[in-house]
């Protein structure tokens, strides 16, 4: 099956005319090709997004609104642990030459989104998943003090010590932190010594 072939099915799909995909059509020795086809299909001419602007804008619900879900399926045979993870799969898998941004980075850009109201909240179990999330976590907070509030390294343990736990948990809360900080940790500094490790502080 050539590549307008997996289009002209997967239109079919698209338009109800054909219930889903056939198992045959999985089948191994033409899998990647037919998956790869039709996502590039559906991220360049239905989202009409550039493979670098699907790093940053591809999500997952769009990929579902194209009744894409069983191709994601084979690109995620574990399942999906979060969106935004299933969506950086995808991009590797479709994108194999594009420099796909590390966890800590992409971290980052869903937190700005966060902060700048283009997402309403961070995926669900965003920071729940073991180290992963706690990698999620860090990477946002360390964000959050050196490029937000321009703390010095050195002393955002002691600035955060000179806080109130209200005034600290506040602070959080308007950063769209707290979240981590209640997933992960048992206090406000607690999550902070762990970002900024090596330090002495006291916890509250």
């Amino acid at each position: 099956m050539h590549s307008e072939e997996a289009i002209y099915v997967y239109e079919k799909i698209l338009s109800g005319e054909v219930k889903a995909f056939s198992p045959y059509f999985f089948a191994p020795g033409k899998r990647k090709e037919r998956i790869v086809t039709i996502l590039r299909h559906i991220i360049e001419n239905k989202l009409d997004m550039s493979p670098e602007q699907s790093i940053n804008l591809l999500t997952l619900p769009m990929l579902k609104k194209y009744r894409a879900d069983a191709l994601v399926k084979h690109i995620c045979p574990g399942g999906i642990v979060s969106d935004a993870d299933a969506c950086i799969k995808v991009i590797k898998y479709v994108y194999p030459q594009l420099p796909v941004p590390s966890n800590e980075d992409l971290a980052v850009s869903i937190y700005k989104d966060v902060l700048e109201g283009k997402r309403n909240s961070f995926p669900k179990r965003y920071f729940g998943e073991g180290v992963l999330g706690e990698k999620r976590a860090i990477a946002c907070l360390r964000y959050l003090c050196l490029n937000i509030l321009k703390l010095d390294e050195n002393h955002v343990l002691e600035y955060f010590k000179s806080l109130k736990f209200s005034e600290a948990e506040q602070l959080l809360r308007n950063y769209k932190l707290w979240i981590a900080t209640e997933t992960l940790y048992l206090s406000v500094l607690s999550f902070v010594e762990t970002a900024f490790p090596d330090k002495e502080v006291v916890l509250f």
